[in-house]
């Protein structure tokens, strides 16, 4: 009988042990050797699996799997994919090369004079929306930020559409509609900027611990590390990333009969050349800014939670200063006027294809191609009905 149990046992062992088997999977630079903190790590239909700790390590879950498969991103970092077999395994990253934005230097600007000017930010735009990972909006396009030289507060900045597009799920809109109950949670469009530099604001909000002859800065949330500022001279380049988890301190919003569940929130920015002091990184010297939201949704008459996503980039292309008496800011137009609507020259989809951007998530590219469809002037536009 005792045999018996030993060989059951034995036989049992193999498959209890891989289906709670985890991979050991570390991030390193590829130029510097070190090890990359807070990239993320995303599985085969872009959902978010984990994010590598300080020491850029993670531990990924097989869930009885032989192997992973998935994507490694870092704002620094040109994306990898990888297939790894095993439960311990490397992965090097390679640093993004920055293209130049040429622009006149802060310094050359007098204090006084910054009082009276603004920082022009121009560049393209791509943001989606998915639902339960089905995208149901598409938008991108070339807008312009304006920001306070001399900084501000946290407002958002004003944003100016020059040309963009706007795609659409109409079957995902219909369902919709069909609800008996029926509250719209949309985010999609540029990222929601501030007057105030993002790690102006992330230092009045956490705290930050700096480290490395303030080459690096800890970002912490209470006790709880959930981000990092880099400054890396031999690369001339600098970076922002904060990863905020809410699954073990949830943040719901209850509103006519819809619960809300707040789950993730992520912003990252990367910066060159790099400034001397590491929290003087901001508008006069970003290069790119990216967002994500995630949250599950329901009305209580429903069973099953949404999963909603909100993705959000900007890649600067020009910088300039501007005296503010030039603008007209009640002028401009924005985007939320025109966000279910499209405009754009016959060049657009040239100028885009030039940036060489990485590709878009097969979630959405597979919806461009058949499912979403391009909002016209024509199309149904909710605030037009107001």
């Amino acid at each position: 009988m005792i045999l018996r149990k030993v060989l059951l046992l034995l036989l049992l062992l193999p498959i209890w042990w891989s289906s709670t088997a985890q991979l050991s999977l570390t991030i390193f630079d590829s130029l510097s050797g070190e090890t990359v903190p807070y990239a993320h790590v995303l599985g085969t239909g872009n959902e978010i699996v984990g994010v590598t700790d300080r020491n850029g390590l993670i531990w990924i879950d097989l869930n009885g799997k032989s192997e992973f498969s998935g994507t490694i991103q870092h704002v620094s970092y040109t994306s990898k994919a990888v297939r790894i077999s095993g439960t311990d395994a490397q992965v090097l990253l390679l640093p993004v090369t920055l293209g130049e934005v040429v622009v006149s230097s802060s310094e050359t600007v007098p204090d006084k004079k910054k009082a009276e000017q603004l920082i022009v930010l121009n560049g393209y735009f791509r943001s989606y929306q998915l639902e339960d990972n089905k995208a149901k909006y598409y938008s991108d396009g070339f807008v312009n930020y304006y920001f306070p030289a001399n900084g501000g507060g946290e407002k958002l900045a004003p944003v100016e559409v020059l040309e963009h597009r706007t795609f659409q799920d109409l079957k995902m809109l219909e369902e919709e509609k069909s609800r008996a109950f029926n509250m719209k949670q949309e985010s999609f469009g540029p990222p929601f900027l501030r007057d105030s530099p993002r790690i102006k604001s992330v230092s009045n909000a956490f705290d930050i611990q700096l480290q490395d002859a303030e080459l690096k800065a800890w970002i912490l949330d209470e006790e709880d590390s959930i981000g990092e500022i880099v400054s890396k001279p031999t690369l001339n380049m600098a970076s922002l990333d904060v990863d905020i988890n809410y699954s073990e301190r949830l943040k719901v919003k209850k509103m006519f009969g819809y619960r809300s569940i707040f789950e993730r929130h992520i912003f990252s920015e990367l910066y060159g050349p790099r400034a001397v002091q590491l929290m003087d990184n901001g508008y006069d010297n970003m290069n790119r800014a990216s967002e994500y939201r995630k949250l599950r949704f329901k009305h209580k008459s429903e069973k099953e939670y949404r999963t909603v996503e909100w993705y959000h980039e900007f890649y600067v292309i020009d910088r300039y200063y501007l005296d503010k008496e030039e603008k007209d800011m009640n002028a401009l137009r924005e985007y939320r006027d025109v966000k279910y609507a499209s405009s754009y020259s016959s060049t657009f989809v040239q100028q885009v294809d030039s940036l060489g951007l990485e590709e878009l998530p097969d979630a959405v590219l597979h919806k461009l191609d058949d499912g979403l469809v391009l909002a016209t002037k024509e199309a149904e536009c909710p605030q037009c009905q107001e």
